[in-house]
């Protein structure tokens, strides 16, 4: 959180984004917890030990 709110109040940073693997729920729930959104999903989109994975972008927007 700290590091959340100096992005926004000291480097002027008007949306921090992430990306999380979508079958790492308790990270993605972390990140919402956060107050992270969901704002897109890529299919396939990175490849572990020769297996794809989708990946969920998440973003945080100053308020």
């Amino acid at each position: 959180e700290l590091i959340v709110d100096y992005a926004f109040s000291h480097l002027s940073m008007h949306k921090i984004y992430l990306r999380v693997l979508s079958d790492n729920i308790r990270a993605y729930k972390s990140y919402e917890h956060a107050g992270f959104v969901k704002e897109g999903l890529f299919h396939d989109d990175v490849c572990i030990d020769g297996l794809y994975h989708d990946v969920i972008f998440m973003a945080r927007y100053k308020d």
